[in-house]
């Protein structure tokens, strides 16, 4: 019976610092393109400057949206925004690129915190595009 009762004590005693420090966070955003005038079609990605998961989620007419299960915790992070360029439609089901709009990239370092689920738009400019 003292055996069962060590066990108890050690598994309940045992867990992370704060209840709510990994909770992932239903976050809401949109991307402005400076020099895209059609629908932005691409992803986004919240690297974490310190430790923690990443996420990622897609981005359809200029909006991304995360939920619970895939956003991001608090905290701080680099964000990578990547448009894709526009597939075509060839008898049917074949997709091709359109080869007059090369992806592009673009960085940003954003604070993601509990009070905040719907982040200030980001703008695409020449200032945040990722060089090559």
């Amino acid at each position: 019976m003292a055996s069962l009762w060590v066990v108890a004590v050690l598994f309940g005693s045992h867990g992370c610092a704060s209840p709510n420090s990994l909770d992932r966070l239903p976050i809401t955003g949109t991307v402005i393109p400076e020099q895209i005038a059609e629908g932005f079609e691409g992803s986004i990605i919240f690297k974490p400057k310190g430790k923690g998961p990443s996420a990622a989620t897609s981005i359809i007419n200029g909006k991304y949206q995360f939920d619970k299960q895939n956003g991001p915790i608090a905290g701080v992070y680099q964000v990578i925004v990547n448009r894709h360029p526009k597939m075509e439609k060839l008898d049917g089901l074949q997709l091709k690129r359109d080869v007059k709009s090369p992806p592009s990239q673009w960085t940003f370092e954003v604070t993601v915190t509990r009070e905040s689920l719907d982040l200030e738009p980001l703008v695409l400019n020449e200032e945040s595009v990722v060089k090559k």
